[in-house]
């Protein structure tokens, strides 16, 4: 079909959701209509394999509306699909009639859970899609989420778990409308980063095309200067060019001439500066903190200051993707796990009030041990 097709079913969609609310005297209309789209596309749009005439088809790919009060959108869907007739959907919610308020499998030809119960829907997709993964069919499963449903628990529990079993025939798509029952999405409970805005990727950051990657710098701020040193800091001026050495030499000197001729720069801010040779468009520089005997709370929260300095730094220019080394760890001796730990909290907490601000956020690690600690820690 063309989109003009789409959108046509679905507003008769929308049409017959109409109609079966007058008839009840009542229907979640909003979920109903804001799921209408995705439903539509689905059905109509040459995505779902499907035979009307054989409901229980065994190669059949499945769908699954998990938020199960907007059942009256999934009816409208069918009846157009060809399962039953559309003067049917008039005895929603009627006394005798199989339409109710929630979908039942088993009663309306096309649906395959029952639902209502939000924070099932996922882990049945996941139950149905692993025993077709075993039984090696071709049938794909597609698990339709509300935004304020994926506040339930079993949810991110069934996310993790997808990938674990290596689910490649599994969908979920999250209708993101920002509303639920009692208010506005974030009122509730704030879902930022509602997307994939945290990554982590193990290899050189010089090779990352983002707007910024993050130089753990000394104090110095011009880079390092031990001959075939494997720093991140020695890396990135290398890759660079001798263009970044020279901004950071004339950032120091207006330090320099304002501050007196031993300023070094502190621990826990940012200076942005050109990627010049670099994949990345811009470096930022910050200066984590050095354990010389004891980790302290101080230490930790320079630490934190060097990620939120960073990311306010973007904010301020516009960066929306951004990759961080693992700050302070190797040389300066602060324990990796604990480093990871505060990392990812603290860039957590940051995406939760300035999320809209960002596309992607990377921690970059080099070695295997990092690359665990944060994947252990995306996990919890």
């Amino acid at each position: 079909m063309t989109t003009e097709s789409v959108e046509s079913k679905c507003r008769e969609m929308r049409k017959l959701i109409f109609a079966q609310a007058y008839a009840a005297k009542g229907a979640h209309m909003g979920a109903a209509f804001s799921v209408t789209d995705i439903l539509g596309t689905l059905y109509f749009g040459g995505v779902l394999r499907y035979r009307p005439d054989d409901p229980w088809w065994e190669d059949r790919d499945r769908l699954i509306l998990s938020k199960g009060h907007a059942g009256v959108a999934l009816y409208a869907a069918l009846a157009l699909a060809g399962y039953f007739d559309a003067d049917y959907l008039k005895t929603f919610c009627q006394p005798g009639s199989s339409l109710g308020g929630h979908p039942k499998i088993r009663e309306v030809p096309g649906v395959e859970a029952s639902t209502g119960a939000l924070g099932h829907g996922l882990s049945f997709g996941i139950g149905i899609a692993y025993a077709n993964k075993a039984d090696n069919r071709q049938s794909h499963t597609y698990v339709i989420l509300g935004d304020g449903e994926c506040q339930e628990g079993s949810i991110w529990e069934g996310a993790l778990s997808a990938p674990t079993l290596g689910l490649d025939n599994l969908t979920v798509v999250v209708d993101h409308n920002k509303l639920q029952a009692m208010d506005a999405l974030e009122t509730i409970v704030q879902m930022k980063p509602f997307a994939d805005k945290l990554s982590v990727w193990q290899g050189d950051i010089t090779r990352l095309a983002v707007g910024a990657i993050v130089n753990a710098a000394n104090s110095q701020m011009l880079g390092c200067f031990v001959p075939m040193h494997t720093c991140i800091d020695n890396c990135i001026h290398t890759f660079a060019g001798i263009e970044l050495r020279e901004e950071c030499c004339r950032y120091m000197n207006r330090r320099k001439a304002e501050y007196g001729s031993d300023y070094e720069e502190p621990t826990g801010g940012a200076v942005l500066t050109a990627g010049y040779n670099l994949p990345a468009e811009h470096v930022i520089h910050t200066v984590g903190p050095i354990v010389h005997s004891r980790l302290t709370d101080a230490l930790r929260s320079d630490l934190a200051s060097c990620y939120r300095s960073v990311l306010q730094c973007c904010v301020e220019n516009g960066i929306r993707s951004v990759a961080f080394c693992c700050i302070s760890t190797g040389v300066f001796r602060f324990p990796n796990e604990e480093a990871a730990n505060i990392a990812v909290d603290t860039v957590t907490d940051f995406l939760r009030r300035h999320g809209d601000c960002f596309d992607r956020v990377i921690f970059n690690v080099f070695g295997d041990k990092d690359k665990e600690i944060y994947q252990g820690l995306f996990a919890r």
